[in-house]
């Protein structure tokens, strides 16, 4: 019986020092894949718009951690980890109706199984502190801890994985271009998502937003707020809402592109550029930036 009692102790000590590897060895990458460039002139973060739709290999001196249903909770958490490793000299952020609206929230971006998912993947640069804030405003229960950090040991498998088949981890984010055209003939009706109401608006991605603006200023990060092109735009009431936010205070570049290009063939969907979008658009807004 005592035999069996310390090959049991001796299994999950064994067990529990392989999770403890892999985790630091997770921890490792994503701080050396968020901290590997000494200075960056344009810092690109944000949603699957910035993702998708902007190319740094097309724009003087730029980096794009951009990804997919990004809260701006994760932004600013990304930002901060980033500055503190590099000289940062320009960050630019999507600002679209969507990026603020509660609907889009509640289903999606700001639901907690979502909010896990995409804190565990950055798990290693979260400052816990403000983790347990975001926490506490959106009232998610403290057990919402050990799932991210069981997510964690899953992503830290799966982060060897592309450590050994030289794959960009999922984490990183960064350009993804997008293949396809945008068929307009074939789509049965074509929305604007861009039309909010203000009395719909999420109070969570607000306070987060003018965080990373109250960041920038406090660390002299120049910022540019970006609405990507989109196909279905015409009516955006964009300028008036973020007029609303009352941002005197901040110094910011605003940059509304949403009615830029009207081409489908340079869409995947409504809502974002393909790669010749893609292409098109870098090669506008690098020629923008360096003014």
């Amino acid at each position: 019986m005592k035999k069996l009692i310390v090959r049991i102790a001796i299994f999950f000590l064994v067990f529990s020092l392989i999770i403890l590897i892999f985790i630091g060895n997770y921890t490792i990458q994503v701080q050396n894949q968020f901290s590997k460039n000494p200075k960056i002139k344009y810092l690109f973060l944000g949603d699957s718009h910035i993702q998708n739709g902007i190319n740094p290999s097309l724009i003087t001196n730029s980096v794009n951690f951009a990804s997919s249903g990004e809260s701006y909770f994760n932004i600013h958490q990304k930002l901060q980890f980033i500055a503190a490793n590099s000289k940062v000299e320009t960050v630019v952020i999507p600002v679209g109706t969507h990026n603020f609206s509660k609907q889009i929230d509640s289903l999606w971006i700001l639901n907690e199984s979502n909010f896990m998912s995409k804190i565990s993947d950055i798990y290693p640069i979260v400052k816990l502190t403000d983790l347990q804030s975001e926490i506490n405003h959106l009232n998610f229960s403290n057990t919402m801890y050990v799932d991210i950090i069981d997510n964690s040991v899953y992503q830290s498998i799966y982060g060897l994985e592309y450590f050994l088949l030289n794959r960009k981890p999922a984490y990183v984010g960064g350009f993804t271009a997008h293949n396809g055209t945008f068929d307009v003939t074939k789509s049965n009706s074509i929305k604007d998502s861009f039309i909010l109401s203000f009395k719909n608006t999420s109070t969570h991605q607000i306070r987060n937003f003018k965080n990373i603006l109250a960041f920038c200023k406090e660390h002299n990060i120049k910022i540019t707020l970006l609405a990507i092109p989109v196909y279905h735009s015409e009516k955006n009431n964009l300028d008036s809402f973020i007029n609303s936010f009352h941002l005197q205070g901040y110094d910011f570049n605003y940059l509304n592109h949403l009615n830029l290009i009207k081409d489908n063939s340079l869409f995947k969907d409504p809502n974002h550029l393909n790669i010749k979008g893609s292409e098109c658009y870098s090669n506008y807004l690098n020629k923008i930036l360096v003014q």
